[in-house]
């Protein structure tokens, strides 16, 4: 909540519990940042074509949160007449989406745009829910993951 700064989206993910969510938007409204909390993956349109690089169920709300912020950054950058870099400079953001309309919802990016899914499926972070194997004993698998949270390690 230490990092919330004036007329910034303040942007959390939607699998916080109650009494963490209850200090981050209260945090939001006392230093003027607009709160909102990030759609479930699954209310994106396209969700069904996510196939993420990193594995564990938790990575859903990773990815939701990822989209989300995405989202913010378009829109700020879109609404500032700035132009986007590298594949996002491909899309026709006013064809196809109204900045000025958004609501950080899940609707705003309907379908998800593929450099989005590219950048979900590609992500690697070793030791963090990696899988591997041994080329020595094929029917072992190996899950390593630093897990810095106890959640993390279930």
């Amino acid at each position: 909540a230490g990092i919330f700064k004036k007329g910034v989206p303040a942007l959390i993910s939607n699998n916080q519990l109650p009494s963490p969510f209850e200090v981050l938007r209260n945090r939001a409204l006392e230093v003027g940042a607009p709160f909102s909390v990030s759609p479930d993956l699954k209310e994106y349109l396209g969700h069904e074509n996510v196939k993420l690089g990193l594995d564990g169920k938790f990575q859903n709300d990773n990815a939701a949160l990822a989209l989300a912020l995405c989202n913010v950054y378009i829109s700020e950058e879109l609404l500032k007449g700035h132009r986007l870099p590298g594949p996002l400079s491909k899309i026709d953001w006013t064809k196809e989406y109204n900045p000025s309309l958004n609501n950080y919802s899940a609707k705003f990016f309907s379908p998800i745009p593929h450099p989005f899914l590219i950048g979900l499926s590609s992500v690697k972070w070793p030791g963090r829910a990696q899988k591997s194997g041994l080329p020595s004993y094929p029917n072992v698998t190996l899950y390593l993951d630093g897990a810095h949270t106890p959640e993390s390690t279930a």
